[in-house]
C-alpha cells in the first residue's frame, strides 16, 4: 500500500511539471508583461465590479476577489495568473479525476487532450476564459458526480454542491448542461436502486439528491432571485428565430456542420470576419484530415476497449452524454438534427439560452478525452504484443495525435495573441477627465460593441473603454452581428444610440443638446476607425458648441459647451 501511495504522489508530480511545461508552452510570450486582448477577453488597470444590465449575477464572486487582487497585483498580472491556471488545470484535472485506465500513460493523453484541442483554441482566441475555467472543471463534477451516486454521504454531497456552485460562477451555461446531467444520471441511479431492491441506497441517494438541489438554490440565489424578480430585464427572453440563426453552427468550405461538429469545431464565430484574422489548424486540409481520421480512430478503439473492460455504466454514460452533446451541439446549423433543435428552442423555456449551441462540445470533448485515452491504452497494449519496434515508438504515435491535431495552439497559439498596452492617450485623457469633480457621463464614439483598434495589432475585440476610464462611460452595445444590430436593455444606452442615430436628420446643437440632457458632457473620439470611411453614425467636429479639450493621435476629447 505504501508503494502505490508513493507510486501515485510521483506519478501527481510528473503530470504537474508536465501540464505547467504544457501551459507555458500555449501561452508562451502571452507571459510578457501587458494585456491580451482578444473579442471578448478585456481586462484593464484596474478590474470593476461592474454588474451590466440585463445580464446574470453569477460572475459577482469572482468580480470582487479580482477587485481585492487588484488592490496589491495589477490587472495584467491578474490575467497572466489566470490564464495559466486555466490551462495547467483543463490538463492536470483531466488527468487526475477522469476514470480512465492507470497505465501506458493513458491518463496524460487524456489530460493532453482536454487542453489541447479545436473548442479550446477558438474558445480562447475569442475571449471566452470564463466558459473555458467552467470547462476546466468539467472532470471533477463527473468525478464527484460518480462517486456521489456510489456513496451519497455528506462530504459527497458537499462536494457536489461546491463543485456546481464554482461552475455558476463561471458559465451558466454549462451550469445549465451540468444539471441536466445530473438529473437524467440521478433518475436513472435511484430507478435503478429501487429496481435492483437496494432501497436502504436508493433512499440516500434520492436524500442527497434534494440536499443538492435545495443547497443549490439557496446559494445561487444572488444570481437567481435577481432573475426571477423582473425576468423582462433580461436580454434571454427575448431571443428568437433571428438569434438561433445568427448564432448557429456553422461548416466550412470542406466539412459539413455535421462533419464540422464532429471535428470539435462549428463555433459561429467561424464565419465572421473575425476568424480571418487567426490560422487555423483545417488550412492545411490534407494534413488535419489524417489527424481527424486518427483521432476517430483512437475514440471508436476505446469505446470497443472500455466495453471489452466490462464496465458497462461507465461507458454508456460517457456515450450518451458524447451523443447528446453532439446533437445539441448542431443546434439549428443545417444538419439532420437541426428540426430537434429548433422545437427544443422554441418548447424550452431556457433552451433559448444555448442561441450558441456549440459550447455543448465541451461534454463532447470530455467524451472524446475519455475514449480516446482508452483507445490510446489499448492500442500501445496490442502493439506490445504484435511488433517487434519499441513501445516508445507507439506511444509518441499516439501522443502526436492530440499533440498535432490542432498544432496552431503552440507556441502562443502561434504567436496571434501578443501582449499590449492600452496608449498613453488613454491614461492622460482618464487623467483629465478626474480632474473635473462635477457629476457627468462621457460618451466614447465611435458607436460600435466591437472596435479594431491600432494598439491591439487591429484584432477585433469588445470595446474596454468602459471598463478602462474611471467616470461613467456610454458606449455602443450594438453587436451588429448578422441580422441583429443590437439587444441592449440598457436604458441610458438606447437613449443616446436614438440620438446618433437620428444625429443626421438634425443640426449638431440640436444632437448636443439632447445628448447634454442624457447627463453627457464629455465626448471621446477615438481614430481607430478613421481609414474606414462609412463606419460612424456620428462624428464630432470641434464648434462653438464642442470644444477640444485634449488631441492625440489615438483619440481626441470634446467638451459639450451648450449656451
Amino acid at each position: 500500500m505504501l508503494n502505490n501511495m508513493l507510486t501515485k504522489i510521483k506519478d501527481d508530480f510528473f503530470a504537474i511539471g508536465f501540464f505547467a511545461v504544457v501551459a507555458i508552452l500555449l501561452i508562451w510570450q502571452m507571459f510578457l508583461p501587458g494585456y491580451v486582448l482578444s473579442l471578448d477577453m478585456i481586462f484593464t488597470p484596474k478590474l470593476k465590479i461592474l454588474l451590466p444590465a440585463g445580464e446574470f449575477y453569477n460572475s459577482l464572486p469572482l468580480r470582487w476577489l479580482l477587485w481585492l487582487v487588484n488592490i496589491v497585483l495589477p490587472g495584467w498580472l491578474i490575467q497572466k495568473i489566470i490564464i495559466f491556471v486555466l490551462f495547467f488545470s483543463a490538463g492536470f484535472l483531466a488527468y487526475r479525476y477522469l476514470p480512465v485506465p492507470k497505465k501506458n500513460y493513458a491518463p496524460i493523453w487524456a489530460g493532453l487532450f482536454y487542453v489541447v484541442n479545436p473548442f479550446v483554441y477558438e474558445r480562447f482566441l475569442a475571449g471566452h476564459w470564463l466558459l473555458l475555467l467552467a470547462y476546466a472543471i468539467l472532470p471533477i463534477f463527473i468525478a464527484w458526480l460518480l462517486v456521489f451516486f456510489e456513496k451519497p454521504n455528506w462530504l459527497n454531497i458537499l462536494k457536489l454542491v461546491f463543485c456546481l456552485l464554482l461552475i455558476a460562477v463561471f458559465s451558466l451555461h454549462i451550469l445549465t448542461m451540468a444539471i441536466m446531467i445530473f438529473s437524467v444520471y440521478s433518475l436513472y441511479q435511484v430507478v435503478n436502486s429501487f429496481f435492483e431492491q437496494r432501497n436502504k441506497l436508493g433512499l440516500r441517494q434520492a436524500r442527497g439528491i434534494a440536499l443538492v438541489i435545495i443547497s443549490l438554490v439557496i446559494f445561487s440565489s444572488y444570481w437567481l432571485l435577481p432573475y426571477l424578480l423582473t425576468p423582462t430585464n433580461f436580454a434571454i427572453n427575448n431571443f428568437s428565430q433571428s438569434n438561433w440563426e445568427v448564432f448557429k453552427t456553422v461548416g466550412d468550405k470542406n466539412l459539413n456542420p455535421l462533419v464540422n461538429v464532429s471535428a470539435l469545431y462549428g463555433f459561429w464565430g467561424e464565419g465572421q470576419i473575425w476568424a480571418n484574422y487567426f490560422l487555423w489548424p483545417k488550412a492545411n486540409f490534407s494534413f488535419w484530415l489524417a489527424l481527424y481520421f486518427s483521432l476517430v480512430f483512437l475514440v471508436v478503439l476505446g469505446f470497443y476497449a472500455s466495453l471489452k473492460n466490462k464496465n458497462y455504466q461507465r461507458t454508456g454514460f460517457f456515450a450518451l452524454v458524447g451523443l447528446f452533446s453532439f446533437i445539441f451541439a448542431c443546434g439549428a446549423g443545417d444538419t439532420i438534427f437541426k428540426n430537434l433543435n429548433l422545437w427544443l428552442f422554441n418548447q424550452l423555456w431556457f433552451w433559448s439560452g444555448f442561441r450558441d449551441s456549440q459550447k455543448w462540445s465541451a461534454w463532447l470533448v470530455l467524451s472524446y478525452a475519455y475514449f480516446g485515452s482508452f483507445g490510446a491504452s489499448y492500442f500501445i497494449d496490442y502493439v506490445k504484443k504484435v511488433s517487434k519496434l519499441p513501445v516508445k515508438f507507439f506511444v509518441i504515435m499516439v501522443f502526436l495525435v492530440p499533440t498535432l491535431y490542432t498544432y496552431t495552439v503552440w507556441g502562443g497559439f502561434a504567436r496571434q495573441l501578443k501582449p499590449v498596452w492600452y496608449p498613453a492617450s488613454w491614461t492622460l485623457a482618464n487623467e483629465i477627465l478626474n480632474q473635473d469633480q462635477s457629476d457627468f457621463k462621457v460618451l466614447f464614439l465611435p458607436w460600435h460593441q466591437y472596435l479594431s483598434f491600432d494598439f491591439n495589432q487591429r484584432l477585433i475585440i469588445q470595446n474596454p473603454a468602459k471598463d478602462f476610464f474611471d467616470k461613467e462611460i456610454i458606449q455602443g452595445e450594438n453587436m451588429e452581428i448578422g441580422s441583429i444590430y443590437s439587444q441592449s436593455d440598457n436604458q441610458p444606452v438606447q437613449a443616446v444610440e436614438n440620438i446618433l442615430l437620428s444625429s443626421q436628420s438634425q443640426s449638431s446643437q440640436e444632437t448636443l443638446s439632447q445628448l447634454a440632457g442624457q447627463g453627457i458632457k464629455y465626448i471621446i473620439f477615438t481614430h481607430d476607425l478613421d481609414s474606414l470611411p462609412g463606419k460612424n453614425q456620428y462624428q464630432p467636429q470641434a464648434s462653438q458648441d464642442l470644444a477640444v479639450i485634449f488631441n492625440s493621435k489615438d483619440l481626441t476629447i470634446f467638451e459639450i459647451m451648450l449656451r
